[in-house]
């Protein structure tokens, strides 16, 4: 065997291992199941003119959602679909409507939760900041298992 061939074999047998570390690898990774990322929603730069960054927005039921706001100016995000809240004004009952998930305005720069994800059933639900209203998304949440 010539000092050649010897390194092309090396060379293939370094190959071919790593190739099959890379395989068993993921087929290690498939088998167990990834953990829960934290979803996130975002306002990034002239958000009042080209919308969220994130448009879409996908989650598991259940799990919490943040907002990242990287814009210049604040944002938040409401949902569009409200519920019924009972509220007690001296000594009569109102009923009014509350958004299903909302945040708190966010300063630029900075993130905040949205409240009332956790609740949520999955399907798709429309949000927009109520500061913006041109600036429109969609929540999706997903089933757990």
């Amino acid at each position: 065997m010539t000092a050649r061939s010897l390194v092309r074999s090396r060379r293939t047998a370094l190959v071919l291992s790593g190739a099959a570390l890379l395989v068993a690898a993921t087929g290690a990774e498939a088998a167990a199941p990834a953990p829960p990322v934290p979803g996130v929603a975002v306002a990034g730069p002239q958000a009042p003119t080209v919308g969220f960054a994130t448009p879409t927005v996908v989650t598991l039921a259940g799990q919490a959602l943040t907002f990242a706001n990287g814009d210049t100016t604040g944002h938040d995000i409401t949902s569009k679909l409200t519920k019924p809240k009972k509220l007690k004004y001296g000594k009569k009952y109102y009923t009014i409507q509350v958004p299903l998930f909302r945040s708190e305005s966010v300063p630029a720069g900075s993130t905040g939760p949205v409240v009332g994800v956790e609740g949520l059933k999955p399907g798709t639900y429309a949000f927009y900041c109520s500061l913006h209203t041109g600036m429109t998304g969609s929540l999706i949440v997903q089933p757990t298992g």
